[in-house]
């Protein structure tokens, strides 16, 4: 028999092909002798149907959003005998898209394990919602650990092995990965709270804007690890990148409007007030008129040259609008 069927029939896991939908198209025998469900009786129908209502929201919402191909969730499965069964689903999203599954059980939970469980699927709700992610570093080993919540702000698929601290600071600018080596060492040297700011590289997005707050973390009153939460504050950056940038324009545009008054007030109000005098004086000496339009068209190409002055200092556009404007 070959390895693959041996793996179908007799292995202790549950293995899975689901459509785009969550819908069952193959799947093992151990099915049945795990959770009671004949394969022949599920096929075509969604796997989420068989999902606790507890886990229901988070597995939909972990699936929708796997965009790292790849992930684990440990969820509960109803069975035909009315109990629950835990499990750790790994999956890999292939073409289709069709997710590749293996449902793994988990050994029954005791009660406080139970509690502990439904803690940490909360955890990583509210790290998603609060775009947050813990991490661990031990002093002695330097063995990493990050929470779900750190993985994907990272983009990375939620691992029992994270990527390694030397890996970490690989990827980052190399005055970000100082400051955070200043900041645990920091830490460790006086165990007071170190808050920085770094960025984490994306390809596509440009970088995230990470705000970690990295303290202590003592076992028994001694030293172990160094631990941080991650808090995503992109949006903010941005967003205030984006302010800086129109409060920019908005003091350009009053700097042209005092220079436009100034010209104004200055410059446009002397020629155009003799242009006025000199018509009411060809009103009353209308034989002298030549000599005065002579003097009007004189004021005229004075007040000519400074709207254009004023074209040149607020630029042709704002100018042309404010000069509009006014008329």
């Amino acid at each position: 028999m070959a390895l693959s069927q041996l793996l179908l029939t007799e292995s202790g896991d549950v293995f899975a092909l689901l459509d785009k939908e969550f819908k069952w198209v193959e799947v093992s025998v151990s099915l049945e002798r795990l959770w009671g469900h004949k394969p022949s009786s599920i096929l075509g129908n969604s796997f989420l149907s068989l999902v606790h209502d507890a886990d229901l929201k988070r597995v939909q919402e972990s699936f929708l959003e796997c965009q790292n191909q790849e992930g684990i969730l440990e969820l509960r499965i109803g069975t035909t005998s009315g109990e629950i069964s835990w499990n750790r689903l790994s999956w890999k999203k292939l073409s289709g898209p069709r997710y590749l599954c293996t449902f793994k059980p988990i050994a029954p939970l005791t009660e406080r394990e139970l509690r502990i469980k439904l803690n940490e699927a909360a955890l990583t709700d509210s790290e998603k919602i609060a775009k947050m992610g813990s991490w661990w570093v031990n002093v002695q080993t330097r063995e990493n650990r990050w929470s779900n919540g750190n993985f994907a702000l990272w983009g990375l698929p939620v691992s029992d092995k994270p990527p390694s601290v030397d890996w970490v600071f690989e990827q980052m600018d190399p005055k970000d990965s100082k400051r955070i080596r200043d900041a645990m060492e920091e830490v460790q040297r006086t165990g007071e709270q170190v808050e920085l700011m770094f960025r984490i590289p994306h390809s596509k997005e440009g970088p995230r804007y990470i705000i970690s707050r990295v303290r202590p973390w003592y076992i028994q009153g001694k030293l172990m690890e160094v631990k941080g939460v991650n808090f995503d504050v992109t949006d903010l950056v941005k967003a205030n990148l984006e302010l800086e940038k129109r409060n920019a324009t908005l003091n350009r545009k009053n700097e042209q409007m005092r220079n436009y008054a100034f010209l104004n007030s200055h410059h446009v109000r002397g020629p155009l007030s003799s242009i006025l005098g000199l018509i009411d004086l060809i009103r009353m000496e209308p034989q002298a008129s030549m000599q005065y339009l002579q003097l009007i068209e004189q004021c005229a190409h004075e007040l000519d040259e400074v709207i254009n002055k004023i074209n040149r200092e607020l630029g042709e556009e704002d100018g042309a609008r404010i000069i509009s404007e006014k008329d």
